[in-house]
């Protein structure tokens, strides 16, 4: 046996570069398969001890209108729930730096905030504010607050000092590495609040694993809970929605008398004033006319009141678990699609592994036929033989996999976890060493180099020993197919004929450099697929879609004089370019009670083509007449074409709505649809609601008009398109790095695969090239001779490299963005290009250190006879 170890460590020591390709591309699949694999468990893992932490609600219920006591009070008595904790929440403005400031109750038991620096309040002059304006306060400092927003919810203090800084559970975007941020939070103890409603309660429900947070089957217990609250709670809902129609028609009932009553009153008064002397007369007559239009507005406000109540009706209770929250559930959304990519990009590295170690191993297990034959001679059993290989791919493949799972931790799984989570408060990574994850890598690695060494030594030592110890028979020419083509055939040199007869007249040598070729091709494809597909989709969007700077919302029911005001703000040509009146709604898809996708509907008169875009890949779309237009990642998700139906939901009623079109849009999911198909599909007047607004592209000017109407009290919404451009801009960086990843291991496995493929061409016919160069080709002729073939094959290897890739590319870049969002589905040309000069450049570089070596060989030593 010391014999065979001897000649195993001579093996290494000559074979070093087969020894360390082996390695590197065993490094790689490992590297990329445990990678990948454990980014999704690390997410999961980081946000299920976060949430923890913070004793996370398993449900959060809440009201538009506000919840009474006795709302609370039926929920703590539902058998299902353990435990509750009621929230109040007001929003208003810091007078430092006017920034929107959501100020919450301190939760006690439930979700409670993480605490990032300092303490918690103690008093009730005391408040934490998020991590995310650490940057502009400090502890210690005086934050003042102005414009409550919501006089339902007030606070008894508007003046408190900073004693710390947290992240808050239900604003997990709201960190310092977010620079998109535009709403803020605070939480001071609940007696600063006085009011005898509540903004909702969390409540914690009974017999539910909270092991992990993130898993299926937790939700499917939340959810079979959640159905049976919302089941409940609809009884709740009809009970209120009758008492705020009663004491409403009652409260109008009264005012409609005090109005009436008024007028009487002005009437006698105008009358009693007829005998009044001159002066005396027209002062009083002033003072009366005053009243009367006072009366007037009042009047007409009750009639504006009267009309919006008969549409109104007691609003929903919001029913939501943990993925409510849709940074949540897109996070968990992410680990999940992040799982498919990465079993298509470990199925494909290690193909290329067994293809590469096959080749190698049987290159050197042909080249060992004398010792083997030698060793058997001796009398050394298949086994002992064998054993050196196997050893030799065992070992290449331990230390390859070894490097592989340490450095997957050190790199690819923090990067790209923080490509994911960059923007939120899970900002470090809580590492999980799956052992199962580990092993798998490994085991397949090895079964790899087992596969690739067995079929080779099992074809030579069923050999007889003799037979081993003389060369191995070379193959037999044969006829290619383009012999049976003469008009091409005629037309070759004799080189290209020896060139072609090569190629087809070694298959496996064929196929193992095309399929080498086809793999590092489609993987770097993929990578620069999407570079190219995320790379322009931001200025598409918010330049070549969206045209508009500003989507503001108004109270429809105000009266002229409030709705001119915000018209004289839009007029301001300075700063508004043109704007434009829409009606402006929120949509939803649902199935089960649960909120699958958050729609913007927008109804118009006319088409929007001067601030919105409608078009496919056929070019621009006709405004909507009898149906709808959706968004494209919306037709994905949910099987439409044109002449479809989608089921929305619109303040609580559901509406199938006709597909007509189906346009681009990149973020955020859009329908859009005309005023007369509205009055048709919901038998009700269309009413405007908002503005689109066009500010010259200026940020200077869209902050200016903001401020100006923020002021407004009538203008309930305000939508800045520059906000969404900065989060879609940072969720596009956060793919750069996957990208990155992709792309480096993409060409390294290309480097490895094409010097290993071409070295073991070349020791297969180092006496051809020595009997080419002692009849009289140059060096650099020898090389074209070699090169030739190889370039060949590697513009085969590319096109079909190029179109595998193109295939799989389609399938991830839909699962690669969130939910709604759409990255670019057709490929750049340049995509083609780059990848194929890449390839093509690394095979002329392999080939540059291949003619050095080729000018070097030793003609006299490889053409003497082994026996």
């Amino acid at each position: 046996m010391r014999v065979i170890n001897k000649d195993l460590l001579r093996e290494i020591r000559k074979t070093k570069a087969k020894f360390l390709s082996i390695t590197i591309i065993m490094f790689l699949g490992v590297f990329v398969f445990i990678g990948l694999n454990e980014v999704p468990s690390t997410m999961n893992n980081t946000l299920n001890k976060y949430l923890l932490q913070s004793n996370m609600y398993d449900i959060k219920v809440s009201n538009d209108m506000l919840m009474s006591q006795e709302d609370v009070k039926y929920l703590q008595e539902i058998p299902e729930i353990s435990n509750t904790e009621v929230y109040y929440q007001a929003e208003s403005k810091d007078d430092k730096y006017r920034f929107n400031i959501k100020i919450q109750s301190l939760n006690e038991n439930i979700a409670k905030p993480k605490l990032i620096d300092g303490r918690l309040p103690s008093n009730s002059s005391e408040i934490v504010l998020t991590e995310a304006l650490s940057d502009k306060y400090q502890v210690g400092d005086i934050v003042k607050f102005s414009d409550l927003k919501d006089s339902k919810i007030s606070l008894k203090n508007l003046e408190y000092k900073v004693v710390g800084f947290v992240y808050g559970i239900d604003f997990p975007e709201n960190s310092t590495n977010n620079k998109s941020n535009v709403n803020f939070f605070g939480y001071v103890q609940k007696e600063n609040f006085s009011s005898d409603s509540v903004n909702g309660i969390t409540i914690l429900l009974r017999n539910i694993d909270r092991t992990d947070l993130t898993t299926d089957s937790y939700y499917d217990s939340v959810n079979k809970h959640r159905d049976s609250i919302i089941q409940k709670l609809e009884s709740l809902q009809k009970n209120n929605d009758y008492k705020i129609r009663s004491n409403t028609d009652e409260k109008l009932q009264e005012d409609s008398q005090k109005i009436l009553d008024s007028k009487e009153k002005l009437n006698y008064a105008y009358e009693q004033m007829k005998n009044l002397p001159s002066p005396e007369y027209e002062n009083q007559k002033q003072i009366l006319d005053n009243q009367k239009i006072e009366l007037e507005n009042q009047e007409q406000l009750l009639n504006t009141y009267k009309k919006q109540m008969e549409t109104l009706t007691y609003p929903k209770y919001n029913v939501e678990s943990i993925k409510g929250n849709s940074y949540y559930k897109q996070f968990i959304e992410s680990a999940k699609s992040l799982l498919s990519i990465s079993n298509i990009f470990s199925i494909f590295l290690f193909s290329v592994s067994i293809l590469v170690s096959l080749t190698t191993i049987s290159r050197m297990v042909d080249e060992n036929r004398t010792n083997m034959g030698t060793l058997k001679s001796l009398g050394y059993s298949n086994f002992q033989v064998s054993r050196k290989y196997y050893i030799y791919g065992f070992l290449s493949t331990l230390i390859g996999g070894i490097i592989g799972t340490i450095l997957s931790y050190l790199i690819i799984v923090p990067i790209i976890y923080d490509s994911y989570a960059n923007l939120l408060t899970l900002k470090n990574p809580q590492l999980v060493f799956t052992k199962s994850t580990i092993f798998m890598a490994i085991f397949i690695s090895i079964i790899c180099v087992i596969l690739a060494v067995t079929l080779p030594i099992y074809r030579n030592l069923k050999e007889s020993p003799s037979n081993l110890l003389r060369p191995k028979s070379p193959k037999e020419g044969s006829r290619v197919f383009l012999e049976y083509l003469p008009f091409i055939w005629r037309k070759l040199s004799f080189l290209h004929k020896v060139t072609f007869r090569n190629i087809f007249r070694y298959k496996v040598r064929m196929l193992m450099t095309i399929l080498g070729v086809l793999g590092c091709t489609a993987l770097m494809f993929i990578g620069f697929g999407i570079k190219f597909s995320v790379m322009n989709v931001s200025n598409e969007q918010f330049n070549n879609i969206t045209k508009y700077d500003l989507a503001v919302t108004y109270n429809p029911y105000i009266l002229d004089s409030d709705r001119d005001k915000i018209l004289e703000v839009l007029g301001n040509k300075s700063n508004v370019e043109s704007s434009k009146e829409i009606q402006l709604q929120k949509a939803t898809i649902q199935k089960d009670n649960d909120i699958l996708d958050n729609l913007s509907m927008i109804v118009s008169k006319g088409n929007l083509q001067d601030y919105i875009i409608l078009k496919n890949n056929d070019g621009v779309l006709d405004h909507p007449k009898d149906g709808a237009i959706i968004n494209e990642k919306l037709s994905y998700l949910y099987d439409l074409s044109v002449g479809s139906t989608i089921d929305i939901v619109v303040d609580d009623k559901s509406y199938s709505v006709k597909v007509s079109g189906i346009s681009k849009n990149y973020f955020g999911h859009t329908i859009y649809i005309s005023d007369e198909y509205y009055e048709q599909l919901f038998q009700k007047d269309y009413m405007a609601n908002s503005f689109l607004v066009k500010n010259y592209n200026d940020k200077a000017k869209v902050e200016e008009v903001v401020s100006l109407l923020e002021k407004d009290k009538n203008v309930v919404n305000i939508l800045n398109q520059q906000s969404f451009k900065e989060t879609f801009d940072n969720f596009v960086d956060g793919i750069d790095v996957i990208v990155l990843v992709i792309v480096l291991c993409s060409v390294t496995l290309a480097i490895v695969v094409l010097y290993n493929l071409i070295n073991i061409n070349l020791s297969e016919r180092i006496r051809e090239l020595s009997t080419i160069k002692v009849l009289g080709f140059y060096s650099k002729e020898v090389t074209i001779y070699v090169f030739r073939e190889i370039f060949y094959l590697t513009l085969i290897g590319i096109a079909l490299g190029n179109y595998v890739g193109y295939v799989m590319y389609k399938k991830i870049i839909l699962d690669l963005s969130a939910r709604d969002m759409l990255f670019e589905t057709s490929v750049s040309m340049y995509v083609y290009i780059i990848t194929s000069i890449i390839t093509l450049t690394v095979t002329s570089i392999i080939m540059v250190i291949v003619h050095r070596y080729l000018k070097n060989i030793n003609m006299i030593e490889a053409l003497k006879s082994v026996e």
